[in-house]
């Protein structure tokens, strides 16, 4: 799910836990409900079909690159453009 969608853009540095790779992970609970609320979207307009919706599965952590990403740490981007080539 991670290595062949890396590859085929790519992304040599991506996609696999090795020697040299970016260490790019998750943690995600699968079993975790919770009610999307569009006023805490995270994104630039807060529109979804799937407001007041119980979901199923959410993200608990992630690191880029080694290094873990709190939430609501940063407004700012804290990763870098990737570019083919």
């Amino acid at each position: 799910m991670a290595s062949a969608p890396a590859a085929l853009a790519g992304l040599s540095a991506k996609g696999r836990l090795a020697a040299g790779g970016d260490a790019d992970l998750v943690a995600f609970d699968p079993d975790e409900t919770f009610v999307v609320d569009p006023a805490k979207l995270l994104h630039r307009h807060p529109v979804t079909p799937y407001a007041g919706k119980t979901l199923t599965g959410r993200v608990r952590q992630t690191w880029l690159r080694g290094t873990p990403l709190l939430e609501g740490e940063s407004e700012a981007p804290v990763g870098r453009l990737l570019k083919r080539g």
